[in-house]
This record gives structure tokens, C-alpha cells and sequence, in this order.
């Protein structure tokens, strides 16, 4: 059974293809390494834009969810993407 939101996910993914230049890379999902702990973790659609050190990191958390998100939710991502340096 396909986790909750990768549909969303696909369809992210899929305009965001159509939509940017045949210079930026799309991945779905994507691990990029936390600058805390050293590992891997996942980010639902990375573009990635630029070349050597100045790459710029473009990331989107796709959410399927039927009720409005909060703070502690957005909170969680900004700290996610700190992490991540996003």
C-alpha cells in the first residue's frame, strides 16, 4: 500500500517538470544529509538549480491532510530545513 500523500507527492513532482528548465534536477523522494547527525533524511520533492558550491536546494513537504496544519507543524519544517541547510 502506497504511504498517505505520495500521489500528492507525484503530482508535485510531475508540475514541477513541466513547469522549470531542463537545468534543474527533480527528485522524488529525496535524501539529503542533516548537518546534525550526519545521516540521510527524506524530503518529499527536491529541486536542485546551479552548479559546484553554489547550488541552490528548493524543497517541498507534501501533506495530504483534511484539516488545517499548525504551528508545531511549521515549526517542524523550518527546523527540518535549517537541518537540512535548505
Amino acid at each position: 500500500m502506497p504511504r498517505k500523500g505520495r500521489e500528492l507527492e507525484k503530482l508535485v513532482e510531475a508540475l514541477e517538470k513541466y513547469l522549470s528548465n531542463k537545468n534543474v534536477s527533480i527528485e522524488s523522494p529525496a535524501f539529503v544529509e542533516d548537518r546534525i547527525t550526519g545521516r540521510k533524511r527524506e524530503v518529499d520533492v527536491l529541486l536542485t538549480s546551479g552548479q559546484g558550491h553554489h547550488k541552490q536546494l528548493t524543497v517541498f513537504e507534501c501533506k495530504d491532510w483534511k484539516v488545517k496544519v499548525g504551528s508545531p507543524e511549521v515549526e517542524a519544517l523550518v527546523a527540518k530545513i535549517k537541518d537540512l541547510k535548505i
